[in-house]
């Protein structure tokens, strides 16, 4: 399954937005090092950034290249424009576009031999994954994992998309025959009334 963007596309009301419509400000949208992001936080740094852009004189529709501290490269493919409060991300030339898989489609793969990784933190994993799938956070991920399967497709899921679109456009990015499954994630596949393995220690 391939989404097709509009020429327009807010990557902000989609990824952060949409979370704080649906009530989910408080869950952690992104894990780093010893720091956990909520949506809230992303939300309001999205803005703050954006409207410190601003205030350096970027225009909306305006080009900016945005590279973490100390990066080595920069995968092609994404520019970033910049509008007060946002960010909106178009494809330029570069790498094909991810393909999405839906949680429909997920089965169909699995049952193919596809090999699933699922890029949540283990806490996260723990309250129910996927039997089968293997546990790989999606920021190691860019460390490099060389016991992957270059044989097969490789699925990648989370919660709720995001993370599994990052995950799969790294190892895409590698060679890998990557996908993403970028609509719903665990929530969906749960939600289908589809099982899940859940984590208890001994004692509990």
């Amino acid at each position: 399954m391939r989404i097709e963007l509009p020429d327009n596309y807010n990557a902000a009301t989609t990824f952060v937005d949409e979370n704080i419509r649906q009530g989910r400000g408080g869950k952690v949208a992104i894990y780093y090092q010893e720091q956990k992001i909520t949506y809230q936080e992303v939300f309001e740094k999205v803005n703050r950034t954006g409207n410190a852009l601003k205030d350096l004189g970027i225009e909306i529709e305006d080009r900016v290249l945005v590279t973490p501290d100390g990066a080595a490269e920069v995968e092609p493919g994404v520019v970033v424009h910049v509008s007060p409060g946002t960010f909106h991300a178009t494809e330029s030339d570069g790498p094909e576009p991810l393909e999405l898989v839906s949680v429909e489609e997920l089965d169909e793969l699995l049952a193919d031999g596809a090999e699933l990784i699922d890029v949540r933190e283990k806490d996260e994993r723990d309250t129910g994954y996927i039997a089968g799938s293997r546990n790989i956070p999606y920021r190691l991920l860019a460390l490099g994992e060389t016991d992957l399967p270059r044989d097969r497709p490789i699925v990648t899921i989370c919660e709720t998309g995001p993370r599994a679109a990052i995950a799969a456009s790294i190892l895409a990015a590698h060679g890998f025959d990557a996908r993403a499954v970028a609509d719903g994630g665990i929530y969906s596949w749960q939600a289908a009334g589809k099982p899940t393995v859940e984590f208890r220690r001994c004692g509990s």
